[in-house]
């Protein structure tokens, strides 16, 4: 098969319009540690071996907040305040996102935050959609410094702006992954994800910076 072509960065380009990014942000209060699993194990609750893994490291990257607060935030077209999400609504942004593959797809992002932002030991992560559809993992925070011995990248951005890199590299790793398996469907679901986001990061504050880390 001939490798995948993203549209990213050649179609689905908008040529009038610019989105308005409705980020979803919340303001948390202290979470339960990544323990509660554990003690749920050991009180009889039944895990199988590789849910329970995946529990206590997702658990590590993204812990559950007791509740939500609504938090005003600068957007990049437009100023909102933005609600409570629900946590229903955060359980279907990562299928949306990565499709069938949103265990694996989850993971790789943590994966690449290990590898690409300095310092990074796991921590609370807001989903983000983007009007176009699809949308991108942002973690919880400020600024992160960010490299890529690939590309020599060596620079601190926003969160938001980290966020939208390590998403669109797991999201181009997907790809290629599920293309040589064969998957069409999948690749095809993941190369629109992937354009809906190149489209957002034209329209971006922090384009050149976010250019430079995906080079």
């Amino acid at each position: 098969m001939a490798p995948p072509s993203s549209p990213g960065r050649s179609f689905f380009r908008k040529l009038a319009v610019l989105p308005v990014v409705f980020s979803l942000r919340f303001a948390l209060k202290p979470s339960r540690p990544a323990s509660c699993f554990i003690c749920a194990a050991a009180s009889g609750v039944a895990l199988a071996s590789s849910a329970f893994r995946r529990a206590v490291v997702s658990a590590r990257h993204n812990p559950v907040p007791q509740s939500y607060e609504p938090v005003e935030v600068a957007m990049y077209h437009a100023r909102q305040t933005m609600l409570n999400v629900e946590e229903s609504d955060r359980l279907s942004f990562l299928p949306d996102l990565f499709g069938n593959d949103f265990l694996a797809g989850e993971m790789q992002v943590y994966a690449l935050a290990e590898k690409h932002i300095t310092d990074y030991c796991g921590g609370f992560w807001h989903f983000i959609r983007i009007p176009e559809g699809g949308g991108y993992m942002m973690p919880d925070g400020d600024r992160f410094h960010l490299t890529n011995p690939d590309n020599w990248f060596d620079r601190s951005v926003s969160a938001d702006a980290a966020g939208v890199i390590i998403t669109a590299l797991a999201i181009n790793r997907r790809i290629w992954l599920h293309h040589e398996r064969g998957d069409a469907a999948l690749t095809r679901h993941l190369m629109l994800r992937e354009s809906q986001l190149w489209n957002f990061i034209d329209s971006h504050d922090e384009c050149a910076a976010i250019y430079a880390a995906l080079d």
